[in-house]
């Protein structure tokens, strides 16, 4: 289970999102050597599919940068291929 916060970027018409999930992400740091970082990222990434959903939103592409990401694409063609 995660929250979905969201908050204008200062000075534009930016809406950003934000997954907030206490026990995954609430860390001294974005990246640890914590033995469930795998287990964080596949949760974004879900939790960011999950939240287009909810909005009623489909990007035209992603930008999934590094490992963190790299489920999301995968994600997006085999559990959300319906949407």
């Amino acid at each position: 289970r995660f929250t979905l916060r969201t908050t204008r970027l200062p000075g534009s018409d930016l809406d950003v999102y934000f997954v907030d999930c206490p026990e995954l992400y609430h860390r001294g740091s974005i990246y640890t050597d914590d033995a469930d970082e795998h287990r964080r990222f596949a949760f974004f990434s879900n939790a960011v599919l999950h939240a287009c959903q909810l909005m009623g939103w489909g990007p035209d592409l992603f930008h999934s940068n590094d490992w963190h990401t790299g489920l999301l694409t995968l994600q997006a063609r085999t559990l959300y291929d319906w949407d």
